[in-house]
């Protein structure tokens, strides 16, 4: 009888953890998160917008990443925050759009970075059982060389002209190692400045690439540090801008590939393995469906739109 009631205690103690922790879910979801002139804004009101605005797809994506991520785990196959931040830099270098969004919504690089994370975590995961021989390496390297080679890069300051009314006083603070803020600060209607990377001290840089043995920019990688010259506008002439200016400040010389490098050696693996890698669909419903049992969501309908999404051949 003791037994019997000491059960019960149990459950009825069990029962009462999970009620409060759902109600206190709910007073968390609905407290006030903002106000402003008498108007409250709950944490609800807030999580209701992103999906109305992003779309239930919000849901797919988290749900992916969280599979990913846990099977890439239990495979040891996570990058560490340095290979991350690898990749985010190396976008920012070739992409001067992505250098500018990174630098105008700094709290973008989160999201970026988990999306790496997840790209990093896939390609491993679907090659993580591929062999490779060094003679299918030396072969990927052969026919995609300028992909390994690392190249040759300018930096410089560009400053993009408005109209070439004070284009020659520009150009002469240019020569005095104004920067960039300082001489759009005098300019503002004439000119903005493109770039933003960091070269040492020296921020708002734009990087121009040169690929090893190749003769790509030459006009720039002519210039001395510190000179100036007039370019056409080319692309930046569809924006409004009627002139270009190219300021020199450092060469960082390219080179070839190490391929007993382990990074490059690693990249060059990777690459092989992806050709013959399983399909990125049938993987992940693979995933889904190893998991899906333990899926739960307050919304009726989630389960079945998750799965109509993961698995679209399939008749759900």
């Amino acid at each position: 009888m003791a037994n019997i009631i000491r059960n019960i205690l149990i459950v009825a103690l069990i029962v009462s953890l999970a009620t409060n922790l759902f109600m206190y879910q709910r007073f968390r979801n609905r407290r006030v998160f903002m106000s402003i002139n008498g108007h409250n804004i709950t944490q609800q009101d807030i999580y209701d917008y992103l999906v109305q605005d992003k779309g239930e797809i919000v849901k797919v994506i988290l749900i992916q990443r969280i599979l990913i991520d846990d099977a890439a785990k239990k495979k040891n196959l996570v990058p560490s925050e340095e290979e991350i931040t690898d990749r985010m830099n190396e976008e920012k270098e070739q992409r001067w759009q992505f250098a500018r969004q990174m630098s105008i919504n700094s709290w973008l690089e989160t999201e970026y970075r988990a999306r790496y994370k997840q790209e990093i975590e896939f390609a491993r995961l679907l090659t993580a059982d591929i062999p490779v021989t060094e003679e299918q390496i030396q072969e990927e390297y052969k026919a995609q060389q300028p992909a390994y080679d690392t190249p040759s890069k300018a930096y410089c300051y560009l400053a993009l002209l408005r109209n070439t009314s004070n284009q020659d006083n520009i150009k002469q603070l240019l020569e005095k190692n104004l920067s960039p803020t300082t001489i759009q600060g005098n300019y503002n209607n004439d000119v903005v400045f493109l770039g933003d990377n960091k070269l040492d001290d020296k921020a708002n840089t734009f990087i121009f690439f040169q690929p090893f043995n190749t003769k790509q920019n030459e006009q720039i990688f002519k210039l001395k540090p510190n000179e100036v010259i007039s370019v056409p506008p080319g692309q930046f002439a569809q924006e409004g801008f009627r002139g270009l200016l190219v300021q020199l400040l450092k060469i960082v010389p390219g080179k070839k590939a190490d391929l007993n490098d382990k990074k490059t050696h690693e990249k060059l693996k990777l690459a092989v393995a992806l050709k013959r890698a399983p399909n990125k669909q049938q993987f992940l419903v693979t995933l889904w469906d190893n998991a899906k049992d333990s899926f739960q969501s307050e919304e009726k309908n989630d389960r079945q739109y998750i799965e109509r999404i993961l698995t679209p051949d399939r008749k759900n």
